[in-house]
């Protein structure tokens, strides 16, 4: 056999190296594409790739209000007293921005009917009045009252009208009397 006879083994040969190098190039290839639509993937979820996505190292600021307890806050007059919100550590408050919103409700329960009734106190930006006076609720005899005060933001500090400590103290007293949760039996 001659040469030229015998080279169509080395062609086969050659074929099925080129088809390998093919085949793992495609391999590679897929693989690398699956890695990279996941990266993209990944980037797009965590928000780098959005118009809204804030720089590194961007802080927000901390909303920190202070709400003002009523005199009496117990009481039927004293729940129908507002609310007063200002702002803590020298920034701005308001009862009409839905990040610095704080809200009170009252909880009241007849104990010789079981009974609750719910009522909300009213909350007011410092500075401002109410557009109408709130109405006071009918306290039944032996009414126990529980408060309960929420936020919006990040830090709302309870306070009392200044001048008034020893009220400040009973309120405080009060709330956390009436708001601690009891289980009996």
């Amino acid at each position: 056999m001659t040469r030229s006879e015998s080279s169509s083994p080395a062609i086969g040969y050659r074929r099925s190296r080129t088809a390998r190098r093919l085949r793992r190039t495609a391999i590679i290839s897929i693989a690398l594409g699956c890695l990279l639509a996941a990266t993209t993937a990944t980037v797009l979820a965590l928000g780098a790739g959005s118009a809204t996505a804030q720089a590194v190292g961007a802080e927000e600021p901390v909303v920190a209000c202070k709400i003002r307890v009523p005199p009496h806050a117990l009481t039927a007059r004293g729940l129908a007293t507002p609310w007063v919100l200002s702002g803590d550590h020298g920034g701005d408050c308001a009862e009409t921005s839905k990040g610095q919103a704080a809200f009170v409700d009252a909880t009241i329960l007849d104990p010789a009917t079981s009974k609750l009734l719910i009522y909300r106190p009213l909350v007011i930006t410092e500075g401002t009045t109410p557009a109408v006076e709130p109405v006071p609720p009918k306290l039944p005899v032996g009414a126990v009252v529980e408060i309960s005060v929420g936020f919006n933001g990040d830090e709302l500090t309870v306070t009392a009208k200044v001048g008034a400590r020893d009220a400040a103290r009973n309120i405080a007293t009060d709330l956390v009397t009436f708001t601690t949760p009891r289980c009996e039996g």
